[in-house]
């Protein structure tokens, strides 16, 4: 009897673990990987010691190591490098995000079509961000998708696009930005929360507005050449260790560097 009960529990278990997960054919899983309630499509890779929860990866995507995923949905050709952080975001087309870089939905949707975008280390992308790298024709008779809805065909015309999206690296973006096609945003910038990002935003300015335009920079243009010049973005995670000072301490003029 006891036993009958014994191997009835761990055979409940064992298929509770089935429902959590839904992994298919051929996806790559490196070492010490936690998966939890995910769905991963065939063909999909995920870097040691990354953590999903609630997330579902579909066929295209490739996760870094040491990536914490949670009730995210990926779709397309999305790869992310080491140490990203994506919580409740909705990922759809080419998408590629650099190491350390972190979107914290909810509500945090990128989509793109042909174009791609482009994000790069160490960013922080707040919460309700929409980025989207095409748009409704609005030359055409109706802005409506009609030739796919009402004559069920595929026309390419219905989508405009001023082409990609590019984020460079250490980039803040607030709650409820927006940043449409075509433009690139420089290290170091910050988006203002609400701000409609239209044109390319240049580095280490502070934008904000409807439509957003530079509003100040975060430093004397001395300072910003010489950050600039470091590109300590690329530097290995030892040399950062090994230089905490450098950012643990407020930057007051170009002196700060020598």
């Amino acid at each position: 009897m006891f036993k009958r009960l014994h191997n009835a529990f761990f055979s409940y278990l064992k298929n509770g673990t089935r429902r959590l997960n839904t992994i298919g054919k051929g996806v790559a899983v490196a070492k010490n990987v936690s998966v939890s309630g995910s769905y991963l499509a065939t063909g999909v890779t995920v870097g040691a010691n990354s953590k999903l929860f609630d997330a579902i990866l579909r066929k295209g995507t490739e996760v870094g190591a040491n990536n914490t995923i949670k009730k995210s949905e990926l779709t397309g050709k999305v790869t992310t490098q080491e140490h990203c952080k994506l919580n409740e975001c909705h990922l759809y087309g080419k998408i590629s995000i650099g190491r350390y870089t972190s979107l914290w939905g909810p509500n945090l949707d990128i989509k793109t079509g042909k174009e791609k975008v482009t994000i790069g280390s160490f960013c922080s992308i707040a919460r309700n961000v929409y980025m989207q790298t095409f748009n409704h024709n609005t030359s055409r008779l109706t802005s409506y998708y009609i030739g796919k809805n009402v004559f069920g065909e595929k026309w390419e015309n219905e989508r405009t696009t001023k082409g990609d999206i590019t984020i460079k690296n250490d980039v803040w973006i607030g709650a409820h930005a927006i940043v449409l096609g075509g433009v690139t945003i420089g290290n170091g910038a910050v988006i203002a929360a609400n701000t409609v990002v239209t044109k390319d935003v240049p580095p280490f300015a502070i934008y904000a507005g409807v439509p957003g335009k530079v509003i100040g920079y975060r430093f004397e243009p001395e300072v910003i050449a010489k950050i600039e010049k470091l590109a300590w973005w690329d530097w290995s995670i030892e040399k950062i260790k090994e230089n905490k000072e450098l950012f643990k301490d407020n930057v007051k003029n170009a002196d700060f560097f020598s």
